[in-house]
């Protein structure tokens, strides 16, 4: 008798709902029920996550076109990189020819780079793109880190505050690279870093992204490690429950983990002792905290040193599914997919790339259940 094949919808499908139930077993009644309401109502509704962010996402683009102009000649070819070993070989041509200019005509280039890629994304339908990825702005932040072009702070932080198709096509599953990008130019914007975490208008992954791109800078940089204690202790005063969901502070409190954060105790068990934190990642209550934040962690927010790194992780897996990767249909969790009968074990040939998959929904499932959660508390 053959064997039966395994379904990997069946099997993806079945893990998403033990982590959902192991989730919500570490929550309170009410935000059980809190979270099954938003759930249901977004399900009800219609809607897929895409929808949900678009709802909450309130912040008002400028007219990026007017300020972009022709893309220099070594950037021409730059935004057809699909693959990774396309955008690596666009990389090493554009960083020979960026040998030969000054930094202010490094930095100009760059900028107008992005300027053109933020005026493409008010028009561009994401949803439906199957011919480009997001590997190009891998390639400018390498760029950028290479040359030490940190007058594009704001031009690169602008990417952050776009729409969310905009944002999940080219971040939505690295969001560490947008992290170590803001740790590596923003050291000397860390009052503009702040005021984002306060404006609730973005898409909600930039948050956390904001506030480990901070701790990123003490763990590359201890000498900065008091501002960056004394930034996170503001920004919790004046973020917590808005930006700052309480169901956060586990997440928080691992990514401080990083710098061994003691110093923050009294004001972590001030919040414990008012607010009702769910154990997600942390047992133990404020028992656990101070245990990790004492200890400190091995684990790193941000595991690669450099975004060619990264392109060139994704470059070893390029021979399995990365050309066919959808990250909005193919996997029918979010979106829409009429395609379910292609869905067989040769998509994931590569455990490697099934993992990969299962942290970004992971992180989109966060996400969401932290705008979720900040909705229903502003309601009240």
């Amino acid at each position: 008798m053959a064997k039966k094949k395994k379904n990997s919808r069946d099997e993806f499908d079945g893990m998403l709902m033990s982590e959902l139930d192991n989730m919500l077993s570490s929550l309170s009644p009410d935000m059980q029920a809190q979270l099954l309401k938003g759930m249901y109502d977004m399900m009800g509704n219609g809607k897929d996550m895409i929808d949900v962010q678009n709802e909450s996402y309130e912040y008002q683009r400028p007219d990026y076109a007017k300020d972009a102009q022709p893309l220099a000649e070594c950037l021409v070819n730059l935004p057809n990189a699909a693959k990774p070993s396309e955008a690596l070989a666009e990389y090493a041509h554009i960083h020979s020819v960026m040998e030969e200019l000054s930094k202010e005509e490094n930095e100009q280039m760059l900028r107008n780079y992005l300027m053109n890629v933020l005026a493409d994304g008010l028009t561009h339908d994401f949803q439906n793109e199957k011919e480009k990825s997001g590997l190009p702005l891998f390639v400018v932040f390498q760029l950028v880190d290479d040359f030490q072009l940190t007058g594009l702070f704001d031009v690169i932080l602008e990417t952050l505050k776009q729409a969310p198709n905009f944002f999940q096509f080219y971040y939505g599953s690295f969001e560490d690279v947008a992290t170590l990008i803001l740790a590596r130019v923003g050291t000397e914007h860390l009052d503009e870093l702040k005021e984002i975490m306060k404006a609730d208008v973005f898409v909600a992954e930039v948050y956390p992204i904001v506030f480990n791109a901070v701790v990123q800078m003490a763990v590359e940089n201890p000498s900065c490690r008091l501002k960056v204690l004394t930034w996170v202790a503001n920004v919790l005063k004046s973020c917590l429950e808005t930006t700052i969901p309480i169901m956060a502070m586990d997440w928080m409190v691992k990514s401080l983990a990083q710098i061994k954060a003691v110093e923050l105790l009294p004001m972590f068990k001030d919040i414990y002792k008012v607010c009702d934190v769910p154990p997600i990642e942390i047992k133990n209550g404020i028992k656990g905290v101070t245990k990790l934040l004492t200890k400190g962690t091995d684990e790193q927010i941000v595991d690669f040193t450099s975004f060619k790194e990264m392109m060139e992780r994704l470059q070893e897996g390029e021979d399995s599914d990365f050309e066919s990767f959808d990250p909005f249909g193919d996997l029918g969790i979010w979106g829409d997919s009429d395609d379910e009968d292609e869905w067989n074990d040769d998509d994931w040939a590569d455990g490697d790339n099934w993992e990969d998959s299962k942290e970004a929904r992971d992180r989109e499932a966060k996400a969401l259940f932290y705008k979720e959660l900040n909705k229903s508390k502003k309601k009240k």
